[in-house]
Formats: structure tokens, sequence, C-alpha cells
């Protein structure tokens, strides 16, 4: 074969090589891109902590105003939501489990959130009770909204799946809880439907966990 025929091939042999390996470094970034937009294990597990420790502390301080409230209806309501905050919590704590680090024996709910719900649940009556709650479950829906939005639908579909079960009794808790804040609104409890008393709205805006 003429030398000038070897070379021309050559030539077409590097060529393609090179446009292969540009093709080849242009997928990978925009892996590397997608890659990004999702969280990895370890910090879909520190995220899950943030929501474990908020559902605990609802259904610990819902518990704490049931038997102060009148009303036989919305004691009983109050009940189921605070089994739903603990259910919850169960499915985040098995989900963590199951993610690099898990749950450390000696990790306990962060004072910050401690203190921030105490704040919010020490309301002056159960009408302010009752907006704190509304205000409490939006900020928390609101997280999940945001996490649900960075995890990778394929390789964390099991932390998905456990988010859309939690998912289930979002609309029905807020109706519930706007329907009470307004029922607070109407019958003269401190606040408006859809802010925290003013009293406590300083306090537990400035104090909320993030």
């Amino acid at each position: 074969m003429p030398a000038g025929e070897l070379g021309r091939r050559g030539l077409r042999y590097a060529m393609t090589d090179e446009l292969d390996f540009e093709e080849l470094r242009q997928r990978r970034k925009e892996r590397s891109r997608t890659d990004a937009r999702f969280l990895r294990p370890t910090d879909t597990s520190r995220e899950l902590k943030r929501l474990l420790w908020q559902e605990l502390a609802l259904s610990k301080l819902i518990g704490g105003w049931i038997p102060a409230i009148p009303a036989y209806d919305r004691k009983m309501r109050l009940g189921r939501q605070c089994y739903l905050h603990n259910r919850n919590a169960k499915c985040l704590y098995e989900r963590i489990e199951e993610l690099p680090g898990g749950m450390n024996d000696n990790e306990w709910m962060p004072d910050l959130t401690r203190e921030t719900f105490e704040r919010m649940f020490g309301a002056a009556d159960e009408h302010a009770f009752m907006v704190s709650y509304l205000f409490a479950v939006r900020q928390l829906y609101a997280q999940y909204d945001a996490l649900m939005a960075k995890l990778d639908p394929i390789l964390n579909a099991p932390t998905v799946d456990q988010l859309r079960f939690i998912d289930v009794e979002r609309e029905a808790t807020l109706a519930w809880s706007r329907e009470q804040a307004f029922a607070a609104y109407a019958s003269g409890g401190e606040g408006a439907p859809t802010t925290l008393p003013p009293r406590l709205a300083p306090h537990s805006l400035a104090a909320w966990p993030s």
C-alpha cells in the first residue's frame, strides 16, 4: 500500500479516536452535572434525620396537648395526628438504617429542634396551639418537597417510596389543620389562621431548624 494511503488512513483513525474521546468526555461532564443535582447516600441520611426529629417532636408535643383539649372530636383527631407523626418517624428511621452510617446509639433530637417546637407549642390556649400546628406541618411538608426534588428516582428509589407513603396523609392533615386554625381565629384565639401567634412568632421563626 502506498505510503500516502497509509498516512491518510492513520489520520482518519486518529480523528475518529479524538472524536470518540471528546464524546466520552462530554458524556462524563453531563453525568457529573446530573449527579450533582442529587444527594449522596450520606447526605440523604442527614436530611432524613432532620425530618425524623421534627416528626418525633410533633408527636410528643401533640400528645402533651391532648388532655387539655375539651372538644371530643378535636381530641380524637389530635390522637390520630400524634399516631401519624410517630408512624412517619418510624418510616424515616427504617430508611436511615438502610443508608450508610445509619443511626448512632448516642444520637438524639438536637437542642435547636427541641427548643423550637417547645416554644411553638407553649401556646397560651388551644386556639394558639392549633395555629402553631398548622404552621409546623406546612413547614414540614415544604421540607419534604425540597428533599424529594434532590433524590435520584432510580438510585434512591427506596427513599422516594417512603416519602410517598408519608405524603398520603398530606392533604387530609393540611385541610383539617386549616379548618381548626380558622375556627380558632373565629373564636377569638391568638394569631391568625396562616401565622403564628405574635408572642411566639419571633422566637420560632428565628430558631426553625434548617
